[in-house]
């Protein structure tokens, strides 16, 4: 490529590399989706540490989300993300030449790195650059893009990760390291960073600030019972999809006859009824339909769903209800986001919405190892079983926020 052909790119909006960059980490990451769990079974692993294996990118996230945001302040988003790049590709390249747990938990870790790093720097990018440029009026209209490109790509990639995936299941992991690499090549050529604005690196005072986060938000929580119970719901939400989330691929894959094409046009229906959760909400809400009710509905759908998921061993059955499951989720996160951000004063909303996911980490965490156990020790379906009953407790959770919210009017 000649030095005019890269001038003429770069000097295009701003917008494209976005979109482009996140394009393709997303369908990167997507073409394993449909299969990832089936992959890690076909190299001897059991249920449980499958779920031992995805803890170790939850614990990486945690761990790695403050000290990366750092670097990215400190050194440029530029270089951040093109870290991002290539920790991804080494990820997905260990995966698709390795055979044992150790270096899947090794890939996992760096995958962590891979999304810490991209985690808030690309976005950071797009945002300083359409200041640099006078253009920050847009940076609404660019993400809410962004987040439907960024479905696009995921739903597409993983039923394409599928087709792929019936003839090696570690063909998905090769060919996203191929894509991540496309990616590394855009961020290097076509990203421009002329603005950056170094802040002092001090490792003492980030990891004092993630305290004062946790300690203010707590402090905050117990004060304002909604909040604090909003908080409470998310925990117990999140504990209870892992079995869902982690083990819908082998279980309807059991089901179907061993059809490992078919998980694609699956998730691609699962991320469909997600987005379809998320109108109807939309709908709800014109009809003004209040959060405690329309949460109490989701609830109700998302719990009944999952028990009859998990009691039918009818392909179709299993398959309609853990869809109504996902059309439920595509309800719960919208809603319960701004019923908290309702309750939260502005000074206050980033240490607070910090710490709901931080908890929410934590209920991920307990539930990947739970649910785990009991999947290993009894079966997936129990797993399913024993998490509709705990979606159920949602309902009184709610009702304790309604409670104290009718207090505070």
């Amino acid at each position: 490529m000649n030095n005019f052909v890269l001038k003429k790119f770069r000097s295009k909006d701003t917008e494209s590399v976005y979109y482009l960059l996140t394009f393709l980490f997303e369908f990167a990451a997507g073409l394993t989706f449909a299969t990832y769990v089936l992959f890690l079974l076909s190299k001897g692993l059991d249920l449980f540490q499958v779920m031992l294996v995805n803890l170790a990118f939850m614990i990486g996230i945690f761990i790695f989300e403050i000290p990366t945001g750092a670097y990215a302040d400190y050194f440029g988003r530029k270089k951040s993300v093109i870290l991002s790049s290539t920790f991804l590709i080494i990820a997905l390249f260990i995966y698709f030449v390795s055979s044992n747990i150790t270096m899947f938990i090794v890939a996992e870790v760096i995958a962590a790195l891979a999304f810490t790093f991209a985690s808030g720097a690309l976005d950071a990018w797009l945002v300083d650059s359409l200041e640099s440029k006078g253009s920050s009026d847009r940076v609404d209209f660019i993400f809410s893009h962004a987040e439907i490109i960024s479905k696009l790509a995921t739903l597409f990639a993983g039923l394409i990760g599928a087709y792929i995936g019936s003839v090696s299941l570690a063909l998905p992991f090769g060919a996203g390291a191929a894509v991540a690499l496309l990616s590394l090549f855009v961020s290097i050529f076509f990203i421009r960073e002329n603005f950056v604005r170094r802040k002092a690196l001090n490792l003492v005072g980030g990891i004092f600030q993630m305290g004062k986060v946790a300690k203010d938000s707590i402090t905050y929580g117990v004060k304002h019972k909604v909040v604090l119970w909003l908080i409470i719901s998310t925990v117990l939400a999140t504990l209870a999809f892992q079995p869902l989330n982690m083990y819908w691929s082998p279980r309807l894959n059991t089901l179907a006859g061993d059809k490992i094409w078919l998980m694609g046009w699956i998730w691609a229906l699962m991320s469909a009824f997600m987005m379809l959760g998320s109108f109807t909400v939309r709908g709800l809400l014109k009809k003004e339909k209040t959060y405690f009710w329309i949460l109490i509905l989701t609830s109700l759908v998302l719990a009944i769903a999952v028990l009859s998921s998990s009691m039918s061993n009818l392909f179709a059955v299993a398959l309609v209800s853990f869809l109504i499951y996902e059309l439920g989720r595509g309800m719960l996160n919208p809603v319960q986001k701004s019923y908290l951000n309702k309750y939260i004063p502005g000074e206050q909303r980033a240490t607070v919405l910090s710490f709901n996911s931080m908890m929410g980490k934590v209920g991920a965490g307990v539930g990947l190892v739970i649910f785990g156990l009991v999947a290993k020790n009894y079966s997936i379906q129990t797993s399913w079983f024993i998490a509709g009953l705990l979606l159920f407790l949602l309902i009184p959770i709610y009702m304790r926020v309604r409670k104290h919210e009718m207090v505070l009017k």
